[in-house]
Protein backbone atom coordinates (compact mmCIF):
# COMPACT_ATOMS: atom_id res chain seq x y z
CA UNK A 1 0.00 0.00 0.00
CA UNK A 2 1.41 3.43 -0.60
CA UNK A 3 2.03 6.17 1.59
CA UNK A 4 -1.19 8.62 2.01
CA UNK A 5 0.19 12.41 1.45
CA UNK A 6 -1.30 15.17 3.20
CA UNK A 7 -0.45 18.80 2.38
CA UNK A 8 -0.87 21.67 4.72
CA UNK A 9 -0.71 25.28 5.81
CA UNK A 10 0.34 26.19 9.34
CA UNK A 11 1.38 29.02 11.87
CA UNK A 12 5.36 29.12 10.93
CA UNK A 13 6.45 28.89 14.32
CA UNK A 14 4.48 25.79 14.92
CA UNK A 15 6.12 23.61 12.53
CA UNK A 16 8.62 22.07 14.84
CA UNK A 17 6.10 21.66 17.74
CA UNK A 18 3.74 20.34 14.58
CA UNK A 19 7.12 17.71 13.49
CA UNK A 20 7.78 16.59 17.21
CA UNK A 21 4.30 15.80 17.96
CA UNK A 22 3.21 13.64 14.87
CA UNK A 23 7.13 11.64 14.34
CA UNK A 24 6.67 10.75 18.48
CA UNK A 25 4.08 8.50 16.67
CA UNK A 26 7.02 6.09 15.48
CA UNK A 27 6.47 5.17 12.43
CA UNK A 28 3.11 6.20 11.64
CA UNK A 29 4.11 10.18 10.19
CA UNK A 30 6.60 12.58 8.88
CA UNK A 31 6.55 15.74 8.40
CA UNK A 32 8.57 17.95 5.59
CA UNK A 33 8.12 21.25 4.58
CA UNK A 34 7.76 22.34 1.02
CA UNK A 35 7.83 25.72 1.37
CA UNK A 36 8.65 27.53 4.96
CA UNK A 37 7.93 31.05 3.69
CA UNK A 38 4.25 30.19 3.56
CA UNK A 39 4.60 27.60 6.29
CA UNK A 40 3.47 24.81 3.82
CA UNK A 41 4.18 21.32 4.75
CA UNK A 42 3.39 17.68 4.20
CA UNK A 43 2.59 14.75 6.14
CA UNK A 44 3.56 11.45 4.97
CA UNK A 45 1.01 8.78 6.69
CA UNK A 46 1.64 4.96 7.11
CA UNK A 47 -0.87 2.87 5.48
CA UNK A 48 -3.58 2.48 7.84
CA UNK A 49 -2.74 5.54 9.84
CA UNK A 50 -4.62 8.14 8.18
CA UNK A 51 -7.58 8.11 10.58
CA UNK A 52 -5.73 8.23 13.82
CA UNK A 53 -3.15 11.10 12.64
CA UNK A 54 -6.40 12.83 11.05
CA UNK A 55 -8.00 12.93 14.68
CA UNK A 56 -4.59 13.82 16.23
CA UNK A 57 -4.57 17.19 13.60
CA UNK A 58 -8.22 17.61 14.84
CA UNK A 59 -7.53 17.50 18.60
CA UNK A 60 -4.26 19.82 18.37
CA UNK A 61 -6.61 22.28 16.37
CA UNK A 62 -9.35 22.35 19.20
CA UNK A 63 -7.49 21.49 22.28
CA UNK A 64 -4.25 23.40 21.52
CA UNK A 65 -5.26 26.34 19.60
CA UNK A 66 -3.50 25.55 16.34
CA UNK A 67 -3.87 27.03 13.34
CA UNK A 68 -3.95 24.53 10.44
CA UNK A 69 -5.47 24.56 7.05
CA UNK A 70 -5.58 22.29 3.93
CA UNK A 71 -3.47 23.82 0.87
CA UNK A 72 -6.22 23.60 -1.36
CA UNK A 73 -9.15 26.52 -1.53
CA UNK A 74 -12.47 24.54 -2.53
CA UNK A 75 -16.51 25.13 -1.86
CA UNK A 76 -18.83 23.58 0.34
CA UNK A 77 -22.27 24.37 0.86
CA UNK A 78 -21.27 28.06 -1.06
CA UNK A 79 -18.38 28.96 1.19
CA UNK A 80 -14.88 28.67 0.24
CA UNK A 81 -12.63 26.80 2.46
CA UNK A 82 -8.92 26.23 3.06
CA UNK A 83 -6.18 28.57 1.95
CA UNK A 84 -3.22 30.56 2.88
CA UNK A 85 -1.80 31.42 5.97
CA UNK A 86 -0.64 35.35 5.28
CA UNK A 87 0.22 38.05 6.58
CA UNK A 88 -0.67 41.40 4.98
CA UNK A 89 -3.63 42.31 2.76
CA UNK A 90 -6.08 38.92 2.21
CA UNK A 91 -8.50 38.41 -0.44
CA UNK A 92 -11.67 37.38 -0.11
CA UNK A 93 -10.65 34.97 -2.84
CA UNK A 94 -7.74 33.90 -1.51
CA UNK A 95 -9.70 32.09 1.54
CA UNK A 96 -6.97 32.86 3.44
CA UNK A 97 -6.73 30.97 7.39
CA UNK A 98 -6.61 34.44 8.92
CA UNK A 99 -5.95 38.41 8.65
CA UNK A 100 -4.20 40.64 11.13
CA UNK A 101 -6.47 43.93 11.58
CA UNK A 102 -4.76 46.75 13.73
CA UNK A 103 -6.18 48.96 16.01
CA UNK A 104 -6.15 52.21 17.50
CA UNK A 105 -8.71 53.88 19.54
CA UNK A 106 -10.40 57.55 19.78
CA UNK A 107 -12.74 59.52 22.04
CA UNK A 108 -15.41 61.13 20.59
CA UNK A 109 -19.35 61.63 22.60
CA UNK A 110 -22.71 60.64 21.59
CA UNK A 111 -25.00 62.59 19.80
CA UNK A 112 -27.83 60.09 19.46
CA UNK A 113 -28.75 56.58 19.59
CA UNK A 114 -30.15 53.92 17.34
CA UNK A 115 -32.30 51.34 17.72
CA UNK A 116 -31.07 47.86 16.40
CA UNK A 117 -33.14 46.27 13.38
CA UNK A 118 -32.98 43.02 12.08
CA UNK A 119 -34.21 41.35 8.76
CA UNK A 120 -37.89 39.90 8.99
CA UNK A 121 -38.29 36.70 9.05
CA UNK A 122 -40.57 37.08 6.22
CA UNK A 123 -38.03 38.21 3.80
CA UNK A 124 -36.29 35.79 1.22
CA UNK A 125 -32.69 35.32 1.90
CA UNK A 126 -29.80 35.85 -1.39
CA UNK A 127 -26.84 35.24 -0.93
CA UNK A 128 -23.41 36.14 -2.81
CA UNK A 129 -21.29 33.69 -4.73
CA UNK A 130 -19.53 32.81 -1.03
CA UNK A 131 -22.59 32.20 0.23
CA UNK A 132 -22.46 35.53 2.62
CA UNK A 133 -25.97 36.97 3.22
CA UNK A 134 -27.00 40.16 1.07
CA UNK A 135 -28.08 42.77 2.77
CA UNK A 136 -31.23 44.38 0.99
CA UNK A 137 -31.77 47.98 0.85
CA UNK A 138 -35.60 48.60 1.16
CA UNK A 139 -36.50 49.51 4.23
CA UNK A 140 -39.47 46.86 4.49
CA UNK A 141 -37.01 44.02 4.40
CA UNK A 142 -36.79 45.15 8.60
CA UNK A 143 -38.54 45.71 11.66
CA UNK A 144 -36.76 47.07 14.76
CA UNK A 145 -35.87 45.31 18.32
CA UNK A 146 -36.26 46.47 21.83
CA UNK A 147 -32.20 46.93 21.80
CA UNK A 148 -29.60 49.74 20.79
CA UNK A 149 -28.45 49.41 17.50
CA UNK A 150 -25.48 51.92 17.44
CA UNK A 151 -24.36 54.89 18.61
CA UNK A 152 -23.82 58.14 16.41
CA UNK A 153 -20.92 60.14 17.93
CA UNK A 154 -18.71 63.09 16.84
CA UNK A 155 -15.13 63.47 16.97
CA UNK A 156 -13.58 66.36 17.37
CA UNK A 157 -11.67 67.96 14.95
CA UNK A 158 -10.97 69.82 11.81
CA UNK A 159 -13.40 68.84 10.62
CA UNK A 160 -15.04 66.90 13.18
CA UNK A 161 -15.96 63.54 11.95
CA UNK A 162 -19.74 62.39 13.20
CA UNK A 163 -20.31 58.56 12.46
CA UNK A 164 -21.89 55.29 13.90
CA UNK A 165 -20.21 52.96 16.19
CA UNK A 166 -21.07 49.44 16.95
CA UNK A 167 -20.88 47.37 19.45
CA UNK A 168 -18.38 44.47 20.28
CA UNK A 169 -18.87 40.54 22.04
CA UNK A 170 -18.52 42.41 25.33
CA UNK A 171 -21.95 43.61 25.23
CA UNK A 172 -24.35 41.50 25.15
CA UNK A 173 -28.15 41.95 24.54
CA UNK A 174 -29.15 41.96 28.38
CA UNK A 175 -26.74 45.47 27.84
CA UNK A 176 -28.41 46.26 24.61
CA UNK A 177 -31.83 46.46 25.79
CA UNK A 178 -30.83 47.71 29.14
CA UNK A 179 -29.28 50.72 27.65
CA UNK A 180 -32.02 51.28 24.67
CA UNK A 181 -34.92 51.30 27.67
CA UNK A 182 -32.88 53.52 29.40
CA UNK A 183 -32.64 56.51 26.43
CA UNK A 184 -36.67 55.79 25.80
CA UNK A 185 -37.18 56.68 29.36
CA UNK A 186 -34.36 59.45 29.33
CA UNK A 187 -33.19 60.82 25.65
CA UNK A 188 -30.81 62.80 27.62
CA UNK A 189 -29.04 59.90 29.34
CA UNK A 190 -26.53 59.64 27.17
CA UNK A 191 -26.26 62.30 24.59
CA UNK A 192 -23.30 64.27 25.48
CA UNK A 193 -21.24 60.90 26.49
CA UNK A 194 -17.94 60.65 26.14
CA UNK A 195 -17.10 57.22 24.66
CA UNK A 196 -13.69 55.29 23.61
CA UNK A 197 -13.85 53.71 20.12
CA UNK A 198 -11.40 51.25 18.71
CA UNK A 199 -11.18 51.27 14.78
CA UNK A 200 -8.85 50.55 11.94
CA UNK A 201 -6.47 53.73 10.62
CA UNK A 202 -5.88 52.97 7.39
CA UNK A 203 -8.83 54.86 5.69
CA UNK A 204 -10.82 55.64 8.58
CA UNK A 205 -11.37 58.99 7.14
CA UNK A 206 -12.82 57.20 3.81
CA UNK A 207 -16.64 57.83 3.32
CA UNK A 208 -17.44 59.88 6.53
CA UNK A 209 -16.84 57.03 9.35
CA UNK A 210 -14.10 55.14 11.13
CA UNK A 211 -13.19 52.00 9.98
CA UNK A 212 -14.84 49.07 11.84
CA UNK A 213 -15.61 51.40 14.50
CA UNK A 214 -16.52 49.56 18.21
CA UNK A 215 -17.49 51.26 21.56
CA UNK A 216 -14.44 49.97 24.15
CA UNK A 217 -16.25 51.89 27.23
CA UNK A 218 -17.51 54.98 28.50
CA UNK A 219 -14.71 58.12 29.07
CA UNK A 220 -16.71 59.10 32.32
CA UNK A 221 -14.26 60.48 33.55
CA UNK A 222 -14.00 63.23 31.06
CA UNK A 223 -16.76 66.00 31.66
CA UNK A 224 -19.93 65.17 28.98
CA UNK A 225 -21.05 67.84 26.57
CA UNK A 226 -23.70 69.77 27.27
CA UNK A 227 -26.31 68.97 24.83
CA UNK A 228 -29.81 67.78 24.59
CA UNK A 229 -31.60 65.50 22.09
CA UNK A 230 -33.66 66.87 20.37
CA UNK A 231 -34.80 64.52 17.64
CA UNK A 232 -36.34 61.19 17.32
CA UNK A 233 -34.69 57.93 18.99
CA UNK A 234 -36.22 55.84 15.66
CA UNK A 235 -33.19 55.36 13.17
CA UNK A 236 -35.62 54.64 9.84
Amino acid sequence: METSRKILHVDRKEINYLRTTLESYDGMAVLRTIDPHEARIEIMMSPGCEDLISALLDSLVKDEGLMIRHTNIWRTKNRMRGGFWKHGRATLNQAVMFKMKNYVTIDGYILNVLQRRMLKDTWPRKHDQNGNLIRPLEKDAYTTTDMVGAFVIEVPGNPPLITEIGFGKGFDHDWRRKVWHQFVQNRNLYVGRWVEVMHMPHGAMEGGRLRGGRLIRFRDDIKRKTLVHTGSYDDS
